[in-house]
């Protein structure tokens, strides 16, 4: 039999405090921790740090901009895209109409 003892570290934030990355963390990795954060066995709690529930809604607030911001970028990429198909079409069944009409011409010579 194998008996494996592992040890958890465990950081809480004080009372009315939160954690975040020590570091200079892109925003797209920033988190914002208000209970107990495990940390992996690779991690050390001197990668943390605490901040006042203001700077914790300040980031909290700054990351949901930066989501939005993305989502309405998404957003009109993706109704430009379906705007040049749309003209694509258009201009494809004019073109196969002008193409009709002209074959429908009487020819002279």
């Amino acid at each position: 039999m194998e008996t494996s003892t592992y040890t958890a570290r465990i950081i809480r934030p004080s009372e009315g405090m939160a954690i975040t990355q020590a570091a200079d963390v892109p925003l797209t990795e920033r988190m914002v921790a208000r209970g107990e954060l495990w940390l992996a066995v690779t991690d050390d709690p001197e990668n943390y740090v605490e901040i006042t529930e203001e700077q914790a809604q300040a980031y909290e607030a700054e990351i949901a901009a930066y989501i939005k911001a993305e989502e309405e970028a998404r957003e009109a990429e993706e109704e430009a895209k379906r705007t040049a198909a749309a003209a694509q079409a258009q201009a494809e069944q004019q073109a196969e109409i002008q193409a009709q009409i002209d074959a429908a011409k009487p020819k002279t010579k």
